[in-house]
Formats: C-alpha cells, structure tokens, sequence
C-alpha cells in the first residue's frame, strides 16, 4: 500500500527509498512476515561515520512547513498547541517510537490515527499527514471557521480544508458547521424536485374539479376543468371578486351538475368566507392546493396552457375562439378515445395506466425529501426571497404540506419541497449571526437583537403576511 501513494504521502524514512526505486519497475509482492527468510546482519547494518548519498540529503532537507499553506503566525500557533495537546504528545511519541503491532494496544486518545499510521511524520514541532498539518484539538473550531469564512458551500469548504488541514472526522465537522451556517441556509439553493403524486381518478365525469383564474389579453377568465374528461369551461370575469366568481360557478353546476370536489389555488377569491359558504350551502368540499406550489393542481394549470393556445392561434388567425374551442372538445382526448363532452365509458385502468407511465418518466430525475416531525427547525422558501428561518407545527401528509412558524412570527402553509431540514437551533434559542451560541459574546448579540412588531393598526392575512394601510389613510380613524 506503501508503494501505491504518492510520493508525497509516503513516511520521509521511505522517500529516498522510492525515489531510488523509481527507474526500476518492480513487481512487488506481499509475504507474511513469518514466511519471511532471515536476511544476513551486514546487509541491514550500515557504518555509522558514512555520510548519506546526495539523494538521501535531497529528501531529508525539505521543509514541509515551508509549503504548508498557512499563515506564519497561525503557524505559530498550531506549533504551540500541538505541544500543549495531550493527545498530539502521545501521538508525537508513537510516531518517534514505533507504533504497536495491534490496535488494542495503541493508547486510547490516539486510536483514530492508528489506520493512517504509515503517512504521519513530525517536524519543528508539527505533526503532517502527508503534507496537511494536524490540527490540534483547541485550535480546530477557529479553523471551521476561516475555512468556511467565504461560505463555499458543504462540498467547496471540505475541498478547501483537504489542502492543508487534517483531524480526525474533519469532514463531518465541517458539513455539520455548514449546516449550522444562518448566512449559508438563509440563500441555499432551491431543492430538486419530488416523486410525482397524481390525483386519484375520480368515480365519474365532473366529480372532481380543478378552478384557476388566468388573464389573457388583458382580460380575466374564470376556468374550470373535469379531472376526469379534461373537459374545460371558460367564463370571463367582469370583476376579481369571489361574488363574480360564484356567479360563474353556480351557471356550470346548473348546467353539468354539483361535484363532490373543487381544487383551486389559495387566491383570495377562493380562500374567502364567502367561497366557503358557496361550497358549504351548495354541498360540495373545497381543497386548496399548496401555497406557490401550482403542479399539485396540474390539471387547472394544464387547461390554462391549451386555453391560452387557443386563444391565442384565433387572436393570431382572426377566427372566431369559441369555434375552435368546439372544435378542440369535438376531438377524441388521448385516453378515453371519445370527445369530451360525451359520456365516456368507464375505462379507470386505462387512465391508471397512463398516469403510472407519466409518473415514471417524471420520477428519473425525481428524488424524495424525508418528513418532518413538528417541532424541527427548518428553511421555509418563498418566491423572490431568501429562505426564512421556522418551525414546525402541523404536519398535512395528505397534500405532502406542512405549517410554519417563522422566525419573524409568519405563520405559512408550504410544500415539502419548499421546506428545508436545517440542523440550527430552534428559532426561540437562535440568534442571527455565526457566532458559537455558548459564547458570552453571542448572547450579548442574541440581546441585542429586536424582536419584530407588528404594528396593531395593519391587518394580518391567513398567510401572515401584515398589509398596511396607505399613508395617505394616517389622519382618519379606522373602527
């Protein structure tokens, strides 16, 4: 194994010996030492008045602290701690001495550096793994953090410390501070995408609905589409208000039937009180999807994209769109091989099938994020900002959703994807800095800190975003 490193890593007292070695190819074979023959004294002793060849003073007379790139006084430092460090002794004098030949023998506090024996050395009082210097104990958490001083990232900072440092379990150290980092977890990157979930297909045509609001050409439509059919209705909407849109709805029920379910996005004409009672009093359930997650109602979103094409290639040709909407639903759709409007017969296999074969081909580059437990700390993204510091306190597993306290008092409904496990302290005991929490200075800090407020006179919205009122509105009395 001795031979299979690179130079640099081998033990100095074998370096000229492989350097001499390196005009020769030689196959080298392993023999127990019990089968080893007993070689003759001459050849292993040596007399002690003979200077050492030119190529034996070559290695002998590097410096390695001269290429260990690390700053002189910090050098200083790790010489002085290194003599200071109880467990950097012992291992300083196995390494002079000669280390056992089982591992129950090595003392205790240098069990960990028993495996990569073969690539320790000392010099001017600094222990190198090959040419990284080993850090001793007091001096590594300063030196998490001057590695992570430019916040590399959890693959760029171990990268970064593999050039010059070494301890044992360096590298999980290093990730768990990373994961620690408020600056680091507050602009992380957004998270790769989940399994897909399909609906389940519902019992009959227009059981099960999907409702999106769209704008197109500077007009708003009103769009409902059957999970079932794929079959759409558009309505254009005179005003963004849920009376109008109730209007709409109430027109379609009357003309197709009532559903058992809705399945709308969060927008205000949907998430009022006056939605719920239309749902409440007309019998049917109203679910809303996750908050800037629109896949999970993909099959709204999906009648938008082909309502918007249409609208836009009878703009563009100067025809008529309610014919080429006729003409889209006289088309015999993909899976039930009949037009929409018709009564299709019951064929759920078939769409099973098809949504399995979708879900496969989504599923390659799809990868599943673990759950969360209420209570955890965890990163909580919104469209256009950086991602905000929460906790936990409900779990919603059908919609694979969860609800969200945040650090500033926002309470948020978001999908797991929008949702990142962070190893930071809770947000009643974190403070926004980098600093170590059981330092004097960092509680001074913590103290410092004020505390959002939110000013009684704004209004709080279910998402907990605080609308204020205009300025213009700061002489009046509002009651």
């Amino acid at each position: 194994m001795i031979v299979n490193k690179p130079l640099y890593k081998t033990p100095k007292r074998l370096q000229s010996m492989l350097l001499r070695m390196q005009k020769y190819e030689v196959n080298l074979k392993y023999r127990p030492g019990k089968n080893m023959e007993l070689a003759d004294t001459l050849s292993r002793a040596y007399l002690p008045n003979e200077k050492p060849s030119k190529a034996e003073s070559a290695v002998e007379a590097i410096n390695m602290l001269q290429f260990l790139p690390i700053a002189p006084n910090r050098l200083k430092d790790i010489q002085d701690e290194t003599a200071k460090d109880n467990t950097l002794q012992n291992l300083g004098s196995s390494i002079r001495n000669g280390w056992p030949d089982c591992k129950t023998l090595v003392p205790e506090l240098i069990v960990p550096y028993f495996e990569i024996r073969d690539e320790l050395s000392i010099q001017n009082g600094v222990i190198f793994k090959g040419d990284r210097a080993v850090i001793p104990q007091a001096l590594r958490k300063d030196m998490l953090t001057r590695i992570h001083s430019s916040h590399l990232g959890i693959e760029g900072c171990p990268r970064r410390a593999r050039e010059s440092v070494y301890w044992p379990q360096m590298n999980a150290e290093v990730k768990d501070f990373i994961q620690k980092s408020e600056t680091c977890r507050t602009f992380d990157n957004n998270q790769g995408k989940e399994p897909l979930q399909h609906h389940e297909v519902p019992p009959r045509p227009w059981a099960k609905l999907g409702l999106d609001i769209f704008t197109f050409d500077q007009r708003n439509y009103l769009i409902v589409t059957d999970y079932f059919s794929n079959f759409f209705e558009i309505d254009a909407l005179d005003r963004m208000t849920s009376h109008e849109i109730i209007k709409r709805l109430r027109a379609q029920f009357a003309r197709h039937g009532i559903p058992d379910l809705c399945v709308s996005d969060n927008g205000p004409q949907f998430a009022s009180e006056e939605f719920a009672k239309f749902a409440q009093l007309w019998e049917f359930q109203h679910v809303t999807s996750s908050p800037h997650y629109p896949q999970s109602n993909g099959k709204a979103e999906q009648a938008v994209k082909v309502a918007k094409q249409i609208l836009k290639k009878a703009k563009h040709a100067k025809s008529d769109p309610y014919l080429a909407l006729l003409d889209f639903r006289n088309t015999p759709t993909q899976h039930e091989g009949t037009s929409p409007p018709k009564d299709a017969p019951f064929e759920k296999e078939k769409i099973d099938n098809a949504k399995q074969k979708q879900a496969e081909y989504y599923n390659r580059s799809a990868h599943p994020l673990s759950q969360l437990s209420v209570g955890e700390t965890v990163r909580v993204k919104t469209p256009n900002r950086p991602w905000e510091k929460g906790t936990v306190t409900e779990a919603i597993p059908e919609r694979r959703s969860y609800k969200v306290t945040t650090e500033a008092g926002a309470n948020y409904t978001r999908n797991r994807k929008h949702l990142r496990k962070s190893n930071e302290l809770p947000v009643s005991r974190d403070i926004p800095c980098d600093l170590p929490c059981e330092t004097n200075e960092a509680k001074e800090v913590a103290s410092d800190v004020p505390k959002p407020v939110t000013d009684p006179k704004n209004t709080v919205t279910r998402s907990g975003r605080e609308v204020k009122p205009p300025v213009k509105y700061n002489d009046y009395v509002r009651s």
